[in-house]
């Protein structure tokens, strides 16, 4: 359709060549039995920043799509076009633009509503005045405690050691859950101040107050829309503004450049046109003069294939008469030679039955001879008898023989006639096969002079567009290749033909170089720009790689300077707290008290520990039992060190924070350029389809170029490159990742952090060995700890109880004079 064409002449080549393949594929997996299509139309319609003419040219054509899709029955989904709503015709605005109008104004009532029934204010008020109970309350609270803390110090100093021991246990507990319920108050009532502190900033109805009861919303909103669309007007406007002028300095310094070869490019344009036309007018002899020669011999050819045509018909009846006659004298022969045959049996079998009746007679003579012989007397001698049984012996066996020699000639003869018929039909076999073989080579030539006169009829038809053909060419070599100036030995421009009629060797026309090679050159340029642009990439990784390793010296330092100031910030408190120490020391040593003695251990330690540091910050002391003095300039000049530390930490931190926005400023350019390497790529790709012969119809080989392929190099960075582009083709796979990628983006700081540890607890081995380990241990360890506190927490209490007894009872009876009042 006409609207769908306008509509993808919007759609970059790559981006209109997987639409085509999505349509064929989802053909033939249906076996065509499609017919209701779904074009989704994303980012490809003009932006706010576009021009007025470009927008109601695609509206245009999109309301001609969509009034021919719902004629036809097809579904249309437009989709990222809430923003251009009142562009759209009335059928557009019922598919898209008026559901997401209606779905805005609902949530915008519903939040309305939903705060006016809340009384925001008020629920403000009464949470001020709540957080004021809570501020005087928890002030009472605190002199209760007090107070409860100076009563239990009053009642165990007046208490005596069996009602201490009674009420001991009875204090713990109601203290751990005085501690609970106070720890239990402590966090409400901070979780009830943040809750305050985030509502009670937030504004009220105010926002809402335009939208009145009983009126039209989208009134408000149109205006609105009129608003922005003005807005961006305006920048628009501007836009085309700084882009006109800069264009109008441009043609105003090329006109300036132009104005001294316009009598040359007059001049130029003449002899231009005096070129084409003898061309065309030559083109025009040449293409009548081969299509008469093609006419001339395409009718030759026909009629020498009639006149074969009509000869091997005949040969082929002749052939045909010679088979049937030899059939016939075969079928005479088979059934002159079957006659025979069963003369012969009959012969044959008469003369057996004849032999065999004068065997038997011979066998019964020779019988009866035997018997005669038998019967006669020894001195009887009958000479006649045997004289006529001889002769008859004699007669059977000359007649035996002569049947014997009858029949071995039939048996020769019978044999002569079955050779004959053997070679009868070794021959009637070899005649069918040669006519056979003859019949097909006659049958394949035929259908190879067919065959050939189809092709040449094909490509006549193929080549009706040479004109045509020609005059895309022309225009597509001006638009490439239109700095291609250069100019013959003769003086005209390079490309044009010129032919001589007075000298015969100057004929040949002085041509350019073939659009392919031409390609080929662009090619090459293009993949010297994906080089070069590999080059830069591989730069700015080794720059980001660089950075990341300086990032990770300085997070490393930083650390190792947190430490040491940590070590030296507790080597401080340390030193406090041991001269805190020396100091009480000295005040008990003073006064005299009993407790010296006791204490003598302690005071040692610390005196010890006081030397050790004084000693390690270069102080020295007098003896043991002075008491370490820490010089006040020694301390500024630690504390100093540590805010010159802090400042060089936050420095630290501050170019580490420098160093992560130049990579991801890296990183971005990365992506930037890869994905003009895709389209580059893409660009390669098209221009290898477009020189590839097998789009090309079938020429004669007089007529073909010097084609030259223009393949890629099968490397990583070219595979890389060509599986990003089939991605970008897909558009299913491009919607996954980019729903993929909003998913992520719209999960919170920690749910981010817990999918990366599930990742790699799951992806790695040792890892889910390590979690497993960590769980059963965590499971044993809490057994074992509910094990002892249910069966050993009575024994722990009751020896606590034990021990402070004897203490007690210990210092009484030994200590009676230097016990403190507690104990007594």
């Amino acid at each position: 359709m006409s609207s769908g064409r306008r509509i993808l002449s919007w759609l970059q080549f790559d981006i209109r060549l997987c639409a085509v393949r999505l349509v064929k594929s989802l053909k033939e997996s249906h076996k065509g039995k499609v017919d209701r299509f779904l074009f989704v139309v994303r980012s490809y319609a003009p932006t706010d920043r576009s021009s007025d003419t470009i927008k109601d040219k695609f509206y245009d054509g999109l309301n001609a799509l969509l009034r021919r899709a719902k004629s036809s029955g097809i579904v249309v989904v437009v989709r990222c076009l809430n923003a251009q709503v009142g562009r759209l015709s009335s059928s557009e605005t019922q598919l898209s633009g008026r559901r997401g109008l209606d779905s805005m104004l609902s949530v915008v009532n519903s939040t309305k509503d939903t705060w006016q029934e809340l009384g925001f204010g008020d629920l403000q008020k009464s949470l001020e005045s709540t957080v004021l109970e809570l501020a005087s309350n928890r002030e009472k609270g605190d002199v209760a405690r007090a107070n409860l803390v100076q009563l239990t110090r009053e009642f165990r100093k007046s208490a005596s050691e069996e009602s201490k021991k009674a009420v001991l246990a009875l204090l713990k507990s109601f203290q751990a859950e005085v501690d609970a319920s106070r720890k239990r108050c402590a966090y409400a009532e901070d979780a009830y101040i943040s809750v305050y502190k985030r509502l009670i900033d937030l504004p009220g109805m105010h926002f809402l107050k335009f939208i009145h009861i009983g009126k039209d919303p989208t009134l408000a909103l149109t205006e609105v829309q009129n608003l922005q669309k003005k807005a961006s007007r305006s920048t628009d406007t501007e836009c085309e503004n700084r882009k006109l002028r800069e264009i109008n300095e441009q043609l105003r310094t090329e006109v300036s450049a132009l104005r001294h070869h316009e009598t040359e490019a007059a001049r130029l344009q003449k002899l231009l046109d005096d070129l084409n036309s003898n061309m065309e007018s030559e083109l025009k002899s040449r293409k009548a003069s081969l299509e008469e020669s093609f006419k001339k011999t395409v009718l030759e050819r026909e009629q020498e294939l009639m006149v074969l045509r009509a000869e091997m018909e005949e040969k082929h009846k002749i052939m045909e008469e010679k088979t049937v006659g030899l059939t016939k004298a075969l079928e005479m022969t088979q059934s002159e030679l079957f006659t025979l045959k069963v003369q012969a049996d009959t012969s044959e079998s008469g003369k057996t039955s004849e032999l065999e009746i004068l065997t038997d007679e011979l066998d019964k003579a020779r019988e009866r001879i035997r018997e005669l012989e038998g019967s006669l007397p020894p001195s009887f001698t009958g000479r006649s008898d045997n004289e006529n049984i001889t002769s008859q012996v004699l007669t059977l066996t000359s007649r035996v023989e002569d049947l014997e020699s009858d029949l071995s000639q039939k048996e020769t003869e019978i044999s002569l006639y079955a050779s004959k018929l053997s070679v009868l039909r070794q021959e009637k076999e070899e005649v069918q096969s040669t006519l056979q073989g003859k019949v097909e080579e006659l049958q394949t030539w035929i259908t190879n002079l067919e065959t050939q006169l189809s092709e040449a009829r094909l490509r006549l038809q193929s080549q009706s567009d040479y004109e045509e053909v020609c005059r895309e060419l022309a225009f597509l070599r001006s638009i490439e290749f239109s700095n291609e100036n250069l100019v013959s030995e003769r003086g005209e421009p390079e490309g044009t033909a010129h032919f001589d009629s007075n000298d015969p060797a100057a004929s040949a026309p002085v041509l350019k170089p073939p659009l392919e090679v031409l390609l080929m050159n662009k090619n090459r340029a293009l993949q010297n720009q994906i080089a070069e642009l590999s080059a830069t990439t591989d730069q700015l990784r080794a720059e980001l790689h660089r950075l990341q390793m300086f990032e990770v010296e300085s997070r490393q330092q930083a650390q190792e300077q947190r430490e040491l100031i940590a070590v030296l910030e507790s080597d401080l408190y340390r030193l406090q707290e041991a001269y805190d120490e020396a100091q009480r020391l000295n005040m008990f040593g003073q006064t005299g008290t009993p407790s010296q003695d006791q204490l003598h251990t302690t005071s040692h330690a610390a005196c010890r520990e006081g030397q050790i540091l004084a000693e390690a910050i270069g102080e020295e002391q007098p003896n043991q039992t002075t008491v370490p003095r820490v010089d006040p300039s020694l301390l500024q000049i630690v504390v100093h060190q540590r805010d010159r530390f802090r400042a060089r930490t936050e420095e630290l931190e501050q170019s580490e924070s420098n160093h992560k926005q130049q990579i991801i400023l890296l990183q971005r350019e990365v992506e930037s350029v890869r994905a003009d390497n895709v389209k580059l790529y893409g660009k390669i790709r098209f221009l290898q389809s477009y020189s590839s012969p097998r789009h090309n119809p079938p020429v004669p080989e007089s007529t073909k170029s010097t084609s030259v392929a223009i393949p890629l190099n099968q490397d990583s960075v070219v595979e890389k490159y060509s599986q990003a582009y089939e991605a970008d083709l897909d558009p299913f796979s491009q919607f996954h990742r980019q729903e993929r990628q909003r998913h992520y983006r719209d999960l919170r700081p920690h749910d981010k952090l817990m999918l990366k540890i599930f990742r790699l607890v799951v992806g790695n081995r040792t890892a889910r060995l390590g979690a497993f380990v960590y769980a059963l241990i965590l499971h044993l360890l809490v057994f074992l700890a509910l094990y002892k506190a249910a069966h050993f927490q009575t024994t722990a209490n009751e020896a606590e109880a034990n021990c402070l007894q004897r203490y007690a009872e210990h210092m009484r009876l030994v200590h009676k004079e230097g016990a403190p009042n507690g104990y007594l």
